[in-house]
């Protein structure tokens, strides 16, 4: 399934989702600089009211409302403009579980790929744009942009790639704060 996909399923979820903000603010309490939220009520013996509500998973904060399991940064986004997001919510400096509404912005799916920090799991050079040429013995680095891969150039290090690839990046990438 691709990210317009998935995209297109989340909000068709909380279209339909019964959480309102009239609801959200009944049952959560939310801190816009610290990016926490609290239980108003509790909930169980394992969430009493006050305690910070939601759970990490894969670094983003997850909380339980209204049987689903929503991110905290989409609630945040509710808690404060009273409107479901229309988009893609970006961590502007890249930690997935900063929550505070500073940190937050909407954008498209191409601009929050441009945000990203880490490297693929697949990488061998450990550097993102960073691939190793072995018939050449030379680094190459790489960027994608405007839907198409953009050759930056050999080089003989991979730190001076990885130069390369960043300064590239925030020339191309409008969204990218690293």
């Amino acid at each position: 399934m691709s990210d317009s996909q998935v995209l297109k399923k989340v909000l068709e979820a909380e279209a339909a989702f019964p959480l309102s903000r009239a609801e959200l603010l009944r049952i959560l309490s939310y801190d816009g600089e610290t990016g926490l939220f609290h239980w108003m009520e509790r909930r169980s013996s394992n969430a009493p009211a006050g305690s910070v509500a939601g759970s990490n998973v894969r670094g983003y904060t997850n909380i339980s409302v209204a049987g689903a399991k929503v991110r905290a940064h989409r609630l945040a986004w509710l808690y404060v403009y009273g409107e479901w997001p229309k988009g893609f919510i970006d961590h502007i400096n890249g930690v997935r579980n900063d929550n505070r509404i500073e940190n937050l912005r909407l954008v498209n799916f191409s601009e929050n790929m441009q945000n990203q920090r880490k490297v693929r799991a697949d990488s061998k050079t450990g550097l993102m744009g960073v691939q190793w040429n072995k018939r050449k013995s030379v680094f190459i680095a790489r960027i994608k942009f405007n839907g198409k891969c953009h050759y930056l150039g050999q080089f003989p290090s991979k730190e001076a790639a990885a130069a390369a690839y960043l300064q590239a990046k925030r020339e191309v990438h409008p969204t990218c704060s690293i």
